[in-house]
């Protein structure tokens, strides 16, 4: 299957699921994996849940994306990033 297949079946899922149109999206790493906590109005959808997304192996990421409100703004949050060292290509 070709990438931009997989990212389609993604986002299909993900719309499905949320009411919300993020304006923020900010990635998080093991130095501030908590930060998604203070977001309000809470969505977490589990990496392993999204059908083709891939999978955040590093130790200290929580592997989901949170959506909600964080000081009045509509925001995801990328909880555990994909690295190259884990077999995953820079494209």
């Amino acid at each position: 299957m070709h990438p931009y297949d997989n990212a389609e079946i993604s986002a299909k899922f993900i719309i499905d699921r949320i009411k919300i149109i993020p304006t923020v999206a900010i990635i998080l790493g093991s130095g501030i994996s908590s930060y998604y906590e203070k977001i309000d109005e809470k969505i977490e959808i589990p990496y392993e849940q999204i059908p083709g997304f891939p999978r955040a192996t590093a130790i200290g990421h929580k592997s989901k994306l949170v959506f909600g409100k964080l000081k009045g703004k509509y925001v995801i949050m990328m909880c555990g990033r994909f690295h190259y060292y884990e077999g995953y290509t820079l494209a």
